[in-house]
């Protein structure tokens, strides 16, 4: 990466930090999205146990890996990345649910 002023090149892509503020926001609202999507499919998860986690999260890391190796669309590839994401941020939020009832 190329920083030149506020403009950084990146492979030859000019991005402002605007544009990258943006498309960050943008992927925050689609997690956001996913983990109440997730919530509402299968409940938040007091009823998995870490064994349980690890499959579900190897199983969305395959679906990148699905759709790299199929060279899908990059819309394809950013869903799955983003409920790679959803999952593993669920699993770190069941953890803290479960570290501060232990505080109590």
């Amino acid at each position: 990466m190329v920083t030149s002023g506020q403009i950084n090149i990146v492979d030859g892509e000019a991005y402002s930090p605007g544009r990258r503020n943006l498309a960050r926001e943008e992927a925050l609202l689609a997690l956001k999205a996913e983990l109440a999507f997730q919530k509402v499919k299968h409940g938040f998860g007091e009823m998995f146990f870490n064994d349980d986690k690890l499959p579900i999260l190897i199983e969305e890391v395959g679906e990148v890996g699905h759709a790299i190796n199929e060279h899908m669309p990059p819309t394809e590839l950013y869903k799955e990345l983003i409920q790679v994401a959803a999952c593993a941020i669920a699993w770190a939020e069941r953890l803290n649910c479960e570290k501060y009832a232990n505080e109590v």
